[in-house]
């Protein structure tokens, strides 16, 4: 019986764990990512971790080994599973959009390591000079949390939805010190859940531009190739067109504009998607998943199974 039509998507950061390699690093399909990642950083990344003398919640760190573990358990997937053949999409959750775009074919597994360095190393420029936190909400509409972060705004501190994960489910950016306020007036709402995230910056937000203009420039150097397969664009939740050499600035502003991951789900649902795997570490978009829509299919690839 053939697979039903199947998107597939990659997680973004915020699960990561200092042993979510480790059961990757079994397979033969590891090591060429691996090692291509320690020549970019300069350094033996696991060696560095066990060491401590790096950290998982650092954004470069946690960058790369969450781009790690979606590709090593794609290429995995493909070698273990039929699935290939009925993949109709791909999608990609913040740094997961480059993972999507590789699995396109649009860029090379180099090109996927080197953008995913310099986009981490500007980000964290940026947020060293603006800096500032994020916050988990669930529980909560859209509209009254919106009209929430416009309060707290007209007072002089800025705070905005950085993720639209799934209805009552949202992420909030806001400069330091304006943390503890959000913080106050969101709880006022009596959430099912508020929690400071450990987020190296204001991500996803307009705190983020000056990472955006920089990004844009380096990835004119990059040459895109057409999408072998359709994908998401985080910031609208729309395709991105086949021919992405046009729109690298979309890209770019990925970075400090809204991750629109529901709208994402449902324009692939849209266009026929009846099952959707995770790739990747951790389950976060398959819990999403299971909020956005139930009349799909959602789960995750685990690599014990392959």
């Amino acid at each position: 019986m053939p697979n039903p039509p199947t998107a597939l998507l990659f997680p973004g950061q915020g699960a990561q764990s200092d042993t979510m390699l480790d059961e990757l690093s079994r397979f033969e399909q590891f090591q060429a990512p691996y090692a291509l990642a320690s020549d970019t950083l300069g350094y033996d990344l696991l060696a560095e971790l066990r060491k401590g003398t790096t950290s998982i919640h650092t954004n470069l760190v946690s960058s790369l080994m969450t781009v790690l573990a979606s590709v090593v358990s794609l290429d995995i997937l493909r070698q273990s599973d039929a699935t290939a053949a009925s993949v109709m999409g791909v999608a990609g959750y913040s740094v997961g959009q480059w993972v999507a775009l590789y699995a396109a074919r649009a860029i090379s597994l180099v090109q996927l390591i080197r953008i995913v360095h310099r986009r981490a190393a500007m980000m964290d420029e940026c947020a060293a000079r603006n800096p500032g936190s994020m916050i988990a909400v669930i529980g909560i509409g859209e509209s009254t949390l919106e009209n929430c972060c416009a309060g707290i705004r007209s007072r002089g501190l800025f705070v905005a939805i950085a993720n639209y994960n799934a209805v009552g489910q949202y992420t909030l950016s806001m400069e330091t010190r304006a943390v503890s306020v959000v913080m106050q007036e969101v709880q006022a709402l009596k959430p099912i859940k508020c929690i400071q995230l450990q987020a190296a910056g204001p991500w996803h937000s307009q705190m983020m531009s000056p990472a955006a203009d920089a990004l844009a420039e380096f990835l004119q150097g990059e040459a895109f190739r057409p999408t072998a397969i359709p994908t998401i664009d985080n910031t609208t939740g729309n395709f991105l067109p086949m021919e992405v050499d046009s729109c690298r600035r979309r890209l770019a502003d990925q970075v400090s504009q809204p991750v629109r991951w529901s709208n994402g789900i449902e324009t692939l649902v849209t266009q026929g998607a009846a099952r959707f795997i995770e790739v990747g570490y951790g389950n976060m978009l398959t819990k999403f998943g299971f909020f956005i829509n139930r009349n799909v299919q959602h789960m995750t690839f685990h690599t014990s199974l392959a």
